[in-house]
């Protein structure tokens, strides 16, 4: 009976330990980081992974409680080797500049009050910093001075992450089409009007969000629609008069 109560006496004296401490920062830390290991809290990185042409980005995290300290890295593999740029940061949340291009991974470490670190679960969160635009290759299909019929044209882009495309016929009388309009492979066409002089662009845009958009111009003859005709299916009717 008196060991049960004992016992019931020292866990409540834990339960309150860390809320008693406020007056005593250092120790109130030790205690935190001690209630963190007990029931099993996770660091964890909140950012997800990101494309951006901005160099400013910005980094947060959970916060572990009894953390003194944080240190962020950005690295070049996702184990947190090879570190490229390091901060050291009380709050849960950076603000960083990245100077150069490239796939970079986040590590975030908690410090505690005895000199160990808590590594967060899900360290190596890549982001990818691009702030080059789309650059069309020189094997790119040439665009013929004049177009009478419909041409094959294939636009070969370079660019570190993934691209889309979108044709838009600029100036012109008449009708231009693109099939399809949202690829660098597509066939031109001119369908109608009076000819003359047309320009069209293909607007790139990568993972980024940087544009390169390329402006083509050719010449066309005029080009009269075909009506649509509807077959009469219909077989003549004939009457008969008796005489």
């Amino acid at each position: 009976m008196s060991c049960s109560g004992e016992l019931k006496v020292e866990t409540q004296a834990v339960d309150v330990e860390c809320a008693a401490l406020d007056s005593n920062p250092d120790l109130k830390a030790q205690c935190l980081a001690r209630e963190s290991a007990t029931s099993n809290l996770q660091l964890t990185i909140t950012t997800e992974p990101f494309t951006s042409k901005s160099t400013d980005i910005s980094i947060s995290w959970s916060e572990y409680p009894g953390a003194t300290n944080y240190r962020l890295t950005f690295t070049g593999d996702k184990n947190c080797l090879k570190e490229v740029l390091a901060f050291d940061q009380l709050l849960i949340t950076k603000t960083a500049s990245v100077s150069k291009d490239g796939t970079y991974h986040i590590c975030v470490f908690a410090e505690l009050p005895d000199g160990s670190e808590i590594a967060a679960n899900n360290n190596g969160v890549p982001f990818t910093i691009d702030t080059a635009k789309p650059v069309v290759g020189s094997t790119t299909t040439p665009m013929p001075v004049k177009i009478t019929q419909p041409i094959a044209f294939e636009a070969k882009v370079a660019d570190d992450t993934g691209v889309t495309y979108k044709w838009v016929h600029k100036s012109g009388n008449g009708t231009v089409t693109f099939s399809p309009v949202d690829s660098g492979k597509t066939t031109i066409a001119y369908t109608e009007g009076t000819g003359g002089p047309q320009e069209v662009d293909l607007i790139i845009t990568d993972a980024a969000g940087n544009v390169t958009t390329k402006t083509y111009k050719f010449e066309t003859d005029p080009v009269v629609a075909s009506p649509t005709t509807n077959a009469d299916t219909n077989a003549p009717s004939v009457v008969l008069t008796a005489s």
